[in-house]
Parts: C-alpha cells; structure tokens; sequence
C-alpha cells in the first residue's frame, strides 16, 4: 500500500530532475540528496537557536531543546558522510547505479511525505493569520527543514545514470573556443607591414 505513491513520486517527480541534473552538470543524484540534507542541518541550527530564545537560556526547556537537536543534528551529518560515500561509488562506477535505500528508508519517506503536505497546507493560514514574528520564523524554518530533508530522501531514492560527461562544460569549452578563435582572428594583422 506505501509502495504506490512512494514509487510514484520517486519514478516521475524526482527521477527525471535527477536525471536531467546529471546530464546538465555531471553531478549525481546522491550530490542534490546531500546538499539537501546540509540545508535541513542549517534550517535545524537556527530552529534551535529560536525555541532557545523564547524558552529563555540556560532553562531546563532550552536545553532539552539542544539536546533533541544536536541529535538530529549528528544523525543528519552521519547521513551527510553516507550520501558522500555513495555519491563517490556513482561516479566510480561504469554503469547505472540502482540503490538499494529505495525500500529501507519507506517508511521514513512517507513520514516526510505527510509532514510536508500538512506543513504546505497550514503555513501560508498561520502566515496570514498572526502576526507573531516568532511564531512566523519557527513554523518557516520547520517548513524548509521538514521540506530539505523530504527532498534528501526522495532524491537519495532514485537511480543514478552512468557516469557521462556535463553538458555544462561542453557548451563552456565550446563558448570558450569561438572566444579564442575570434580574438586570434583579431589580432592577426589585415595587411602588409606600413614599411614595405
């Protein structure tokens, strides 16, 4: 049953970018997966240091807080170094990298799913509705940290294409060559030296 819209969104909402985005630049799925989960560690760090405001410093609540977050904040960097790890094994390898995390991580992957859909319906209400700059910077950073991660996951999910080169730098040498061509044109003299 979780199989369906999991497969679905990995299959035609994530994969053909994916895709695209190694062809374009050389650079795998695994890569967007990692940067990803980078931004969730950094939306995590200020949703932190903004629940550390309100509760107030040094109290029991603010410090329950750190501690729940510097968990998360380990996991997500151990999961940084393991999205490297598979990031170098696509690029080592010759032919299409199929994953194996596509089943393993399901139920994680449909837990972000519905926290995110929950998060897209009821920010712009709670945007509007208050007028609480707090409360407008928590649920904003709970929105982009739940959001970076739910695309770390969906993107970690699919399959990588063989190792190719980016069109990116093709069509920068080739930009770079006709530069270099029409300057050589320039500076090459148009007639006879003035003294003969």
């Amino acid at each position: 049953m979780l199989n369906n819209p999991d497969d679905y969104l990995v299959d035609t909402k994530f994969q053909p970018p994916a895709h695209l985005w190694q062809k374009l630049t050389g650079l795998t799925n695994f890569w967007l997966a990692k940067w990803a989960c980078v931004i969730s560690i950094i939306a995590s760090m200020f949703l932190c240091v903004v629940l550390v405001i309100i509760t107030g410093p040094l109290k029991q609540e603010s410090l329950i807080v750190v501690f729940l977050f510097s968990v998360e904040i380990f996991f997500s960097s151990k999961r940084v170094y393991f999205l490297e790890k598979k990031e170098k094994e696509s690029i080592k390898s010759t032919s299409c990298v199929g994953n194996n995390i596509r089943i393993d991580e399901i139920i994680v992957r449909i837990i972000l799913l519905c926290t995110f859909c929950v998060l897209f319906v009821e920010l712009p209400i709670i945007m509007l509705l208050t007028e609480d700059l707090l409360l407008q910077m928590i649920v904003g950073s709970l929105f982009v940290f739940v959001m970076s991660l739910f695309m770390s996951f969906y993107f970690s999910a699919c399959t990588s294409l063989p190792p190719s080169k980016s069109k990116t730098k093709e069509w920068y040498k080739k930009a770079l060559n006709k530069i270099n061509k029409k300057m050589f044109e320039r500076e090459e003299p148009s007639g006879p030296p003035f003294w003969q």
